[in-house]
């Protein structure tokens, strides 16, 4: 042996030896991980396979349960606003003091009452001859002025009073007429008419005190103002839907409940199922939200005037507002259950907010 090899530190000898030790145990330490993982995925596997049947129970239910929270969703909607009259009459207050609605009805009302006169002709014969052509002008002067004292009335006080009071008869009248209770509303023809007739009265009324004797003493038809909002024979039909819609008022909302709960209690991982089922009353809610915007595009459409367009969109965003309001909250709700299902999860993330919550709480209690 050589003064050289006498000279070494025997530790690295030492080292050396250990070297393969730690690689050795490094090896074993990852075929037991990878042990462990091929045994919990077995007893996965073999869990799935044997609750295979309750996975697609719980999927079944999940599906059904929002399918009918959505039906739900609207119909609610249907009967506590719908037909009811004190929240029908809330909603459609405000109908009367909106713009586009105030500006729609003027127009109508101008409409039907020049319909009753010819009105150019009647300038023609006021004027020199040689001014004649002022008449087309000046009888759109007189529209304007028309619609403007139509605006008036339908913004005063006396008259949305007369509006809430006319729209809580007239929806009692037909609420009582669709269940068949009885009543003063009177449908002829399977025909439902929004009478407008004393609005043009007070408007010719109106329009004869400024002076306009074209409008004094004029005769109405008794038709006129009267505005035809339904027509068909099928009142039997809707007297049936709304009697269905009575009792589906309560049942789907507790069939979509019974659904959930059965899956949760199927379920082996209520947990995840929770989870879903928060998903998918989101989903759900969110599709909801998307099919009434395309049905709002629909229904908008269909009218080809701009002004009555106007109308029509400002009734959808009033009338609805409720419809939207519940599906947004249904929505939350189900934000609500997906998050909290998953908090509740051994995700690191969720642990880490358990722990942050937990230690502001105690901070809490303690400064307390």
């Amino acid at each position: 042996m050589s003064s050289q090899d006498l000279d070494q530190d025997p530790g690295q000898d030492l080292e050396k030896v250990a070297e393969p030790s730690a690689a050795a145990t490094t090896d074993v330490e990852a075929m037991q991980a990878e042990l462990e993982e091929l045994r919990s995925y077995k007893a996965s596997a073999e869990q799935s396979r044997r609750h295979g049947w309750r996975r697609l129970v719980v999927i079944v239910l999940i599906v059904l349960g929002c399918v009918i929270a959505a039906g739900a969703n609207v119909t609610v909607w249907l009967k506590n606003v719908a037909l009811n009259t004190n929240a029908w009459v809330a909603a459609v207050g405000p109908l009367s003091r909106d713009p586009a609605i105030a500006l729609a009805i003027s127009d109508y009302v101008v409409a039907e009452l020049f319909a009753e006169v010819d009105a150019e002709q009647a300038v023609s014969e006021a004027l020199p001859p040689e001014a004649s052509f002022l008449a087309p002008p000046l009888v759109g002067a007189m529209q304007r002025f028309a619609r403007d004292i139509t605006v008036d009335i339908i913004n005063s006080n006396e008259f949305n009073a007369i509006w809430t009071a006319a729209n809580r008869f007239v929806h009692e009248q037909i609420v009582s007429l669709l269940r068949d209770q009885g009543g003063l509303f009177y449908v002829s023809g399977g025909q439902v008419t929004l009478d407008f007739s004393d609005l043009l009265d007070s408007v010719q009324d109106r329009l004869a005190s400024t002076g306009l004797a074209l409008f004094e003493d004029l005769p109405l038809s008794e038709n006129q103002g009267k505005l035809v909002i339904y027509e068909g024979a099928r009142l039997a039909q809707l007297q049936q839907a709304v009697t269905v819609l009575d009792r589906l008022g309560w049942l789907l909302p507790l069939l979509s409940l019974v659904a959930f709960v059965i899956a949760v209690w199927v379920s082996v991982w209520r947990r995840r199922t929770l989870l879903w089922i928060g998903v998918g009353l989101v989903i759900t809610m969110a599709l909801s939200l998307v099919v009434f915007g395309l049905v709002r595009s629909q229904v908008l459409g269909e009218f080809a005037s701009d002004l009555y367009r106007a109308a029509v969109e400002a009734m959808w965003g009033i009338l609805l507002s409720g419809l939207f309001t519940q599906t947004i909250l249904v929505l939350v709700v189900g934000v609500i259950i997906a998050i909290g299902a998953f908090l509740a999860g051994p995700h690191p993330w969720a642990v880490g907010v358990r722990g942050s919550v937990g230690r502001f709480m105690g901070n809490s209690n303690g400064a307390q």
